[in-house]
């Protein structure tokens, strides 16, 4: 399996992630922007299910289509090692750790 980088910033791109689903009704029916949320509230299998933060800052929620983009980068703010490299694929946060070029799916059945 080969990583490709992208060209903008892992934020910014959660960020587009989010922002595209503002035409989707949250279930109360209103229209709200979204933006990237990682907060204490999410476990590590959430960081790819596209976690959004309203624009309210009152509520998060996995936003259609609940998942992020393959690629899109995933992380565990406990892991602070730049010799791992996250990134979502199907839903799941893979780790693949650069010394040694191995590649584990962390909570993927």
């Amino acid at each position: 399996m080969a990583f490709q980088t992208c060209s903008v910033s892992p934020d910014g791109y959660r960020d587009e992630q989010c922002a595209a689903t503002a035409s989707e009704p949250h279930f109360d029916g209103m229209i709200y922007g979204w933006t990237r949320y990682f907060g204490s509230f999410l476990d590590f299998t959430d960081y790819c299910q596209n976690p959004c933060l309203r624009s309210d800052n009152m509520f998060w929620s996995r936003r259609p289509p609940g998942l992020n983009e393959d690629g899109t980068e995933c992380w565990d703010y406990n892991v602070g090692d730049e010799n791992v490299y996250l990134r979502c694929v199907r839903g799941f946060c893979l780790v693949r750790l650069l010394k040694s070029l191995h590649l584990y799916a962390l909570n993927m059945p």
